[in-house]
């Protein structure tokens, strides 16, 4: 009796290894070079997923005559003729014979079924799949054809479909670029509908387009006004934490905030930045910052542009701190609003008392709104 429940055990294993569910087979596609379905038709180009003596793998093949159904089902080799090493794309004429292809350098191979492997789907679950050496060649998306020259390009803008969304107006001219002649590229779908979404995507904006618009502006040299020529944090496109700090050594008043208690901030002024920083994380030199409940600290503004001049720095150093403490009073709690006061800090100090224009001095805020 247990030896007939252990083979019924087996056996129920055994069914449930051959009737994999939906989940186990999408990942199993995901790990497999071979398409889990195979369409194979008269001019079908293919790309090989393994090596063998006649071929290696990614290199294109084509199917000229079609097997029976009967020898896929049970499995048989099917003839391909293999294109030459390097050729990236074969261009077919249904008047090809068997003579033409060996006439124009192309190789006769079979393509076959891959040897049997196990493919690991999850902690408990092993998978196989039996399948033909090949793939598609053409069946991909843009950007998986990423720098590959097509004969042929069919895609679908529609403004109305999910995925729109994911487009960039970059994009375009990755799609456009696919194939040697605009001829080639076949737009599916509603004419007036594609046209709206194409333009749509080349009218968009990002902050890559307003980076750039901020560097073409500032190297501009045909304009008269004298606005200072410098880089903002406004349209800056990359994460502002993977900004280098500044590592000259002309002076700084800097604002830091403590990243686990907000309502902690530091004014203070210093040579180096990255040194200062480095100080008040570690509380090394560092008196006020000391506590080690409130590190670790981040530098989120500062003021540059002093050329050295210590006395011009401990200026505006006490004349931020105030400024600070005023805002505190009228109830003004947002460390974002005491790093933006930097800006009248520098518009209210006495120029004349001090060898500096206000013009030289600016205040650099490493946050966005």
């Amino acid at each position: 009796m247990l030896l007939t429940n252990y083979v019924l055990k087996m056996q129920e294993t055994w069914k449930r290894v051959q009737q994999a569910q939906p989940k186990t087979i999408e990942t199993l596609d995901k790990r497999v070079k071979e398409p889990s379905v195979l369409t194979i038709y008269e001019g079908a180009i293919f790309e090989f997923t393994c090596n063998s003596n006649d071929f290696t793998q990614s290199q294109i093949c084509i199917v000229i005559t079609l097997p029976s159904a009967e020898d896929i089902a049970n499995g048989k080799k099917f003839v391909v003729w293999v294109g030459r090493p390097g050729q990236r794309e074969i261009v077919y004429d249904r008047s090809w014979t068997p003579e033409d292809m060996v006439r124009m350098g192309y190789k006769k191979a079979y393509a076959f079924l891959v040897p049997q492997r196990i493919i690991y789907c999850g902690r408990y679950v092993q998978c196989y799949r039996i399948q033909y050496c090949v793939k598609p060649r053409y069946t991909s998306t843009i950007h998986a054809a990423m720098g590959e020259t097509l004969s042929r390009v069919a895609m679908q803008v529609n403004l109305n479909t999910r995925d729109f969304k994911l487009w960039d107006k970059a994009q375009v001219i990755v799609a456009l670029s696919r194939t040697k002649l605009g001829k080639n590229i076949i737009f599916v779908g509603d004419k007036s509908a594609t046209l709206k979404g194409l333009t749509d995507l080349i009218k968009r904006t990002s902050q890559w387009t307003d980076y750039m618009e901020e560097i073409l502006d500032l190297v501009t040299i045909n304009v008269s006004d004298d606005r200072p020529r410098y880089l903002t944090q406004k349209s800056y496109p990359f994460r502002i934490m993977d900004q280098a700090l500044p590592m000259s050594k002309t002076g700084y008043v800097y604002f830091i905030l403590s990243t686990k208690f907000f309502d902690y901030t530091y004014i203070g002024m210093t040579k180096s930045i990255r040194r200062r920083l480095r100080e008040h994380n570690t509380g090394y030199r560092s008196t006020q910052s000391t506590p080690i409940h409130l590190r670790p600290y981040a530098l989120v503004a500062y003021i540059c542009g002093f050329d050295g001049d210590r006395g011009l720095m401990r200026h505006l150093e006490s004349k931020w701190q105030l400024k600070r403490e005023e805002l505190c009073a009228n109830g003004i709690n947002d460390w974002k609003e005491w790093a933006r006061s930097g800006i009248e800090v520098i518009d209210e100090f006495d120029s004349d008392c001090f060898n500096c224009k206000k013009e030289e001095l600016r205040l650099v805020c490493l946050f966005r709104d």
